[in-house]
């Protein structure tokens, strides 16, 4: 054996010691930096959804006071009602209807990314309808005289009440298990080989966020994709509905 080599075999803090303590050492340093690492992820998710009650909080100053101000003026409830309900369907056929889909149809934008960006969109948008859907319930209020009136009126209009029973169903059970299948969706595709090394410290502190959350989570059903579009197009036909009804009331004509 070469003196060289021999010497480099025997030596304790030789080439072979190396590697391997420098494994250990590498891998222990991963250890104790994952929490650190899942911490700044959460905290990164938490703040990437601050929008839904800021926007929430927003349309509810923006639409109430419009609305108040309207009523107080002597507008017709009905009126007040027309505009609330096709703001409402212009949100449900802009979002919901279109740009949920539209953009996949771009041909450089990853599936998981395009996920990520809808969680948003989508939590977005509930914040808006729901202050649209209370706008609508307020109005009936106003018109009926109060909140046992205006639950009356609610009860009677079977087409207002319906979309609001769909957007309920939507937000509060369709998106939650549609949200843990994009939070897998977008964990899984950041854990493949290769990708790891295209995302910064703060996205991937943010995947990995995500992979602790759905660890040991069950997938909910893909068929809950097509739950969610039946239900925001049965709440567009809804709202339609409603429009149609109060035109035909402020014309003077028979109701639905």
């Amino acid at each position: 054996m070469p003196p060289a080599l021999s010497f480099a075999l025997k030596r304790p803090n030789g080439p072979w010691p190396f590697p391997r303590r420098g494994l250990a050492v590498t891998a222990a340093t991963s250890r104790e930096q994952q929490p650190e690492q899942e911490r700044q992820g959460a905290e990164i998710e938490g703040a990437s959804l601050r929008h839904g009650p800021a926007l929430f909080a927003g349309w509810a100053a923006l639409a109430g006071t419009a609305a108040s101000m309207a009523l107080a003026r002597q507008v017709p409830p009905d009126l007040v009602l027309l505009v609330d309900s096709t703001l409402w369907l212009g949100v449900v056929c802009s979002m919901s209807l279109t740009e949920a889909w539209v953009k996949f149809r771009a041909p450089l934008l990853d599936r998981w990314v395009g996920v990520d960006v809808g969680r948003r969109v989508f939590r977005a948008q509930y914040a808006i309808e729901a202050v649209l859907a209370a706008t609508a319930f307020g109005t009936l209020c106003a018109g009926g005289g109060g909140l046992a009136g205006g639950a009356a009126a609610l009860l009677n209009s079977k087409l207002l009440a319906g979309a609001g029973a769909t957007l309920l169903l939507d937000a509060a059970l369709v998106f939650p298990a549609l949200d843990v299948r994009g939070r897998r969706l977008i964990a899984e595709s950041t854990a493949a080989p290769g990708a790891a090394s295209g995302l910064s410290p703060q996205q991937a502190a943010y995947a990995a966020a995500l992979r602790r959350g759905v660890a040991g989570k069950p997938n909910p059903p893909a068929q809950l994709h097509l739950a969610s579009v039946l239900l925001s197009f049965a709440r567009a036909g809804l709202l339609g509905g409603v429009i149609w009804q109060q035109m035909l009331s402020l014309s003077g004509g028979a109701a639905l």
